[in-house]
């Protein structure tokens, strides 16, 4: 499981593929620590939730999920499953994104985020 920093929320929409270069490197040294057979990785993201201004972080981080979500695919990973949970004890709300993913891709996205 890779944890989104909490200023994912504090990125404009327009500066996500920013976002997403960062989330791919994440994603691929964290898929390097696993063992071959487990092709799945969960990502989540975690961040403040207040009554008041809860819809505008709430609409910025779907967006900035589905712009990551169509990166991913453009990569060629195939998607998984995607859903959102609300923590209100904790206040907190959670994003969860799982896709598969191969040696070869990994090699390649790495190749690719390692040059810019």
């Amino acid at each position: 499981m890779i944890f989104i920093p909490e200023d994912f929320k504090f990125n404009h929409i327009k500066k996500t593929n920013i976002v997403a270069k960062r989330l791919m490197e994440g994603a691929i040294r964290e898929i390097k620590k696993c063992p071959k057979e487990y092709r799945e990785m969960l990502l989540s993201q975690c961040a403040p939730w207040r009554p008041d201004d809860y819809n505008i972080e709430y609409k910025e981080m779907s967006a900035g999920f589905k712009i990551f979500k169509r990166y991913l695919n453009i990569k060629g990973f195939q998607y998984v499953k995607y859903f959102e949970h609300i923590d209100r004890l904790g206040w907190t709300v959670f994003f969860y994104l799982r896709f598969e993913i191969d040696k070869y891709l990994i090699e390649s996205c790495q190749m690719l985020t390692s040059k810019r």
